[in-house]
């Protein structure tokens, strides 16, 4: 099993739109073909043609992607001006939802669609299925943002993370009039995000609703180059001409072995990103991490409740969730509840408890961790494959293992579970 993690860095040093995301991925390697064939099962391709050309902007060779409206274009049954033409966010959902899409890129459309979607419900005061898309906003958006998703999935990417995103000011002219820029739509989807964001570095707009809502919703991490492998390096041009390279880099890239420790296992890949950790004489700060520690006392949720908000907290990526009886005011017998996460998964965990418990306080602090270094490789016994855990720190390691792989392979052999440890055991120590 390769561990190697696939990701995409994104350096939008001159903002980002559908159209440059697209070509950028296009100028990394994947086929138009692969798009348009992808696009099909929307039923919309009478609609539309793409373009992607080899071109060189400033000197340098990307990728210029665009979306050409055909003229036979979908009527809606509305009457008045404003709606005369286009679809409603209802419309686009219902065509995602509905389309034979690959199931995580349905999945990933529809979360970028309701991101723009209820952004543009609330800056224009209007309910969420009824967000009008004109005419060619809706048929961009909807190939910009199923075609990226696509363009992904076939690249097999693991993780995206971003640059800060730089932005113009001053304002622009749309379909609604003059705009201040960051435009409306963006302003309202950066609100209770602290996603790092520069603007003044022209005077248009140079980050679009369509673009800021895939980085938005796509990238798990904002700031400087990940360390990793650099496979591949794309750019994808912006249609606007400001007077200097407009486009979007991406950095394809792999991580090394080293970072191999990364699992498929939520709680572990949370606590990959971490606040750095203060340094104690004599240990590496690689032996250490950082995380959060939230605790509350708890005496009016039932077991159930408790139960399946340790699952939540699981699923969340919270790395440990502990409940342990307490005895509290009033001699009421409760629990006392401590949940650990990493930084980045601190507010999902808040809003869960608040959420399902009846706590109206919570304690954080900040807990310095050592740990082991984790990676994972995998075994063949009996014709399967079974995935051996390895820990290390400093001269102390232990390889074991994955609980889930020996049940399985107890089941599957009508072994009990002691026997299949044996027979895994075995071929480990052929390995060595």
């Amino acid at each position: 099993m390769n561990m190697k993690q696939k990701i995409l860095y994104l350096d939008c040093f001159s903002g980002i739109s559908g159209d440059m995301f697209l070509g950028s991925l296009i100028d990394i390697g994947v086929p138009l073909s692969v798009i348009e064939q992808g696009l099909m099962p929307l039923g919309l391709a009478g609609e539309y043609h793409l373009h992607a050309e080899k071109t060189s902007k400033s000197g340098i060779q990307g990728t210029s992607f665009s979306v050409h409206l055909t003229g036979h274009h979908h009527h809606d049954h509305h009457h008045g001006d404003d709606h005369h033409h286009g679809r409603t966010y209802a419309d686009i959902r219902h065509l995602i939802e509905t389309a034979p899409l690959p199931d995580p890129v349905r999945q990933m459309a529809l979360a970028v669609f309701l991101e723009i979607g209820q952004a543009e419900a609330a800056v224009h005061g209007v309910a969420l299925d009824h967000v009008h898309f004109h005419e060619v906003g809706a048929i961009d958006s909807i190939v910009d943002i199923v075609g990226t998703v696509l363009a992904l999935d076939y690249l097999k990417i693991d993780r995206i993370q971003s640059s800060s995103l730089q932005d113009g000011s001053g304002s622009i002219l749309c379909q609604h009039g003059s705009m201040p820029v960051p435009v409306p739509a963006v302003m309202k989807m950066l609100e209770n995000t602290d996603i790092p964001y520069v603007t003044g570095t022209s005077d248009t707009e140079l980050v679009t609703p369509t673009g800021f809502s895939l980085v938005k919703t796509l990238a798990s991490s904002f700031g400087s180059m990940p360390q990793m492998k650099r496979l591949a390096i794309g750019y994808g041009f912006g249609q606007r001409d400001i007077g200097r390279l407009n486009a979007l880099r991406i950095i394809l890239g792999e991580t090394t072995e080293s970072a191999s420790s990364m699992t498929t296992d939520p709680a572990e890949q949370a606590s990959l990103v971490q606040a750095p950790v203060r340094s104690l004489p004599g240990f590496d700060p690689s032996e250490m991490d950082r995380v959060v520690l939230l605790s509350c006392h708890i005496d009016n949720s039932t077991a159930e409740q408790l139960g399946y908000l340790s699952e939540l907290m699981y699923q969340k990526g919270a790395l440990d969730v502990a409940l342990s009886p307490l005895q509290m005011k009033k001699n009421r017998p409760g629990h006392l509840l401590t949940v650990l996460v990493s930084e980045n998964f601190e507010k999902d965990a808040v809003r869960l408890l608040f959420t399902h418990t009846g706590t109206i306080g919570i304690r954080r602090e900040w807990i310095d961790r050592h740990v082991m270094t984790r990676s994972i490789r995998s075994i063949q016994v009996l014709g399967q494959a079974i995935r051996i855990k390895t820990v290390q720190w400093q001269d102390v390691t232990h390889a074991y293992p994955e609980y889930e792989d020996i049940a399985d392979l107890a089941r599957r052999n009508q072994l009990s579970l002691e026997a299949a440890r044996e027979r895994i055991k075995e071929a480990m120590s052929r390995l060595v």
